[in-house]
């Protein structure tokens, strides 16, 4: 047990958002049992021209190393249909990025995002 690693994952879609986020979320439940969802959160695009995002964030605990949960993270994107096509054409079906790999932090940047910061404190994660 003492090998578990807890991870903080952020979720985003901005094309029929809540289809593809619900879809998302039983995959990673799926992958991740104990993992707990915040709430779901609208938001503006950040450095892109596209319609409002859904995001939530979401916590959980994994045995394997950081690299398998990254390529599982991926495999989840592309199996809710996610595409780098999509992406070009500011279509982001599902964005799935792993903001915490037990004391890693990754994607700094986001940590500062206020809806991030929003999610993170209502599950007093901060």
């Amino acid at each position: 047990m003492s090998d578990d690693k807890k991870l903080i994952i952020v979720l985003g879609s901005n094309y029929h958002p809540m289809q593809h986020i619900r879809h998302a979320e039983i995959m990673l439940k799926k992958h991740f049992p104990d993992i707990i969802f915040s709430a779901h959160l609208r938001t503006k695009p950040i450095g892109i021209a596209s319609p409002h995002f859904v995001n939530t964030l979401a916590v959980c605990s994994a045995k394997g190393g950081l690299e398998d949960t990254l390529r599982d993270i991926k495999r989840i994107e592309h199996s809710c249909g996610d595409t780098m096509q999509q992406r070009k054409n500011g279509v982001i079906v599902i964005d799935i990025d792993l903001l915490r790999f037990g004391d890693k932090k990754l994607h700094k940047d986001d940590w500062e995002r206020p809806y991030i910061r929003q999610l993170l404190e209502e599950m007093n994660l901060i």
